[in-house]
């Protein structure tokens, strides 16, 4: 099964290469993409400010910066910040008005808006799933599209098409993972925004009873 799993992997590479908007390397490819002038750079201080978020994607975020540009989060006054923000509908409205971003875009439960401006990154969303698939996106931004210590300034609108997006991996023809490598298993194919995972198994675990 695990064959068929990097066929699927390869397959979506190519497919968000080819689709890409702006020559961006994504994947999957988000719904809508609007580029913007300018660059955000990693080499100037930052710091990451987080409503309602999970600490988890705030520290595989910093992890991501550090590992591309040596680069650590700066209390520095006048840092430029990058926000994670889950909000209800309300302030999300008010959000877009205060950008002046005059695409309307329903984000629904995994839905997320990502901003980049040159003296700051936003991603907003409604629900905790949403903040988790703009990071995951992001740092699709730093790892695949950087340039020169910096990332391009856009807008970008995604949320998936499917509540349930997954796989299935078959452990009963070939080695059994280890706890580790399903974690890691888990870890990636999420930074693809799937999030359904079951395995397949026959006769690999012996059992007391049954």
């Amino acid at each position: 099964m695990r064959f068929f799993v990097v066929i699927f992997l390869l397959l979506i590479s190519c497919a968000g290469l080819s689709a890409a908007e702006g020559s961006l390397y994504l994947i999957p490819t988000p719904k809508k993409t609007d580029r913007l002038k300018g660059y955000f750079n990693f080499a100037k201080p930052y710091a990451i400010h987080i409503s309602n978020a999970d600490s988890f994607i705030v520290n595989q975020l910093q992890e991501a910066i550090e590992k591309k540009f040596n680069k650590y989060p700066a209390k520095a006054v006048g840092a430029h910040k990058i926000n994670l923000l889950q909000v209800d509908s309300f302030n999300y409205v008010r959000f877009i008005k205060s950008e002046k971003i005059k695409s309307p875009f329903a984000l629904g439960n995994e839905g997320y808006l990502l901003l980049i401006k040159p003296k700051g990154i936003t991603i907003i969303a409604n629900q905790s799933a949403g903040v988790f698939y703009g990071v995951q996106t992001l740092l699709q931004l730093i790892n695949a599209n950087a340039k020169n210590g910096s990332v391009p300034c856009l807008i970008i609108y995604d949320k998936p098409d499917m509540a349930m997006r997954g796989w299935q991996d078959d452990i009963s023809r070939g080695p059994i993972p280890t706890m580790d490598f399903l974690k890691e298993e888990i870890r990636r194919m999420a930074s693809y925004k799937l999030n359904t995972f079951t395995l397949y198994t026959e006769h690999v675990f012996k059992l007391k009873k049954h």
